[in-house]
């Protein structure tokens, strides 16, 4: 921490009297996530704005000094980057039970049965008492990707039109009779009796049926309640940040002159914010334009089988 403090003011350009404008950037109107310039759009310098504390010089021999140390440990950009995004499910994939990501592992790392699989954080560090869901094997990933994916390939005419569709009907309609307060009571609320019907269900203390019958009704409470919601806080740069999300789903999907046969990372990135493992049979996909898609599959005997 003591030297992120340090590294950050001996590259602060404000030292020796200059100033960078658009160091930052919004990308997200929907929750004002903003992400650091690395030029995306276009930066601007301003010289000499305001009396500098070092000089240029000193300044620029400090930046090469950084440059060299970091170089002798493998501290750079592209290194950094390479190991920050080695794996395409890496960050995106979150653990319906308990909310943390998921991590790489590794199984049975020296047979020749190895097998790569994702486990919950929670489980990980602290154990099945803090967390049960059970871990999701790689290839079921990809492979139900891959299914997720050809489908919005088959009726990619249809659903941007019918997603955009239902959030103009919720700007019109508006909601100002809603209460927001009261609103983010129930939605938590219904998430937690959610929380705890998964937990049963992975415990055996529900038969599948009564699981089922259970949660489709909670998650239609929840849809509702996430719709009324939305009214209350999308605005114009949020539908616009929506449409063009929208459209940059089509053009990805539209690329392709055929529906996938395996797995393709730049698609997945393009398309996927996030992966919610509400069971590991059961997939919540979300979409960068807040569209989700819910896969339900069994897991066939044998590492590649799926249905």
């Amino acid at each position: 921490m003591v030297w992120q403090c340090k590294k950050g003011i001996l590259s602060n350009e404000k030292y020796y009297g200059d100033l960078i404008l658009q160091k930052t950037y919004t990308v997200d109107f929907l929750n004002s996530k903003k992400r650091k310039n690395k030029g995306e759009i276009p930066q601007y310098i301003v010289e000499g704005h305001h009396e500098a504390i070092v000089s240029k010089e000193d300044f620029l021999k400090v930046q090469a000094m950084m440059s060299e140390r970091a170089a002798q440990f493998g501290n750079v950009p592209e290194i950094r980057h390479k190991y920050n995004q080695r794996y395409a499910f890496s960050g995106k994939l979150i653990c319906g039970n308990c909310g943390a990501t998921l991590k790489r592992r590794l199984w049975n790392s020296k047979a020749k049965s190895k097998q790569v699989v994702w486990l919950c954080k929670t489980y990980i560090n602290e154990g099945k008492s803090s967390c049960n869901m059970k871990a999701l094997d790689d290839i079921t990933l990809k492979a139900v990707f891959v299914r997720v994916f050809n489908r919005l390939y088959e009726y990619k005419e249809d659903f941007a039109k019918a997603f955009t569709d239902n959030i103009e009907k919720v700007l019109k309609q508006g909601a100002k009779c809603e209460d927001a307060f009261k609103l983010d009571r129930d939605i938590s609320n219904i998430n937690e009796e959610i929380k705890s019907l998964v937990r049963q269900q992975i415990k055996g203390e529900l038969r599948e049926d009564e699981f089922d019958k259970k949660y489709i009704v909670l998650k239609k409470m929840l849809e509702d309640l996430q719709v009324r919601k939305e009214a209350l806080n999308i605005d114009s740069n949020k539908y616009d940040e929506i449409l063009k999300r929208t459209a940059e789903i089509k053009r990805i999907i539209n690329l392709r002159e055929i529906a996938l046969a395996e797995f393709d990372d730049d698609i997945f990135e393009g398309l996927i914010e996030k992966v919610v493992v509400i069971t590991p049979t059961h997939l919540e996909f979300h979409l960068k334009n807040g569209m989700k898609v819910e896969e339900e599959f069994i897991k066939k005997r044998g590492i590649n089988g799926l249905q």
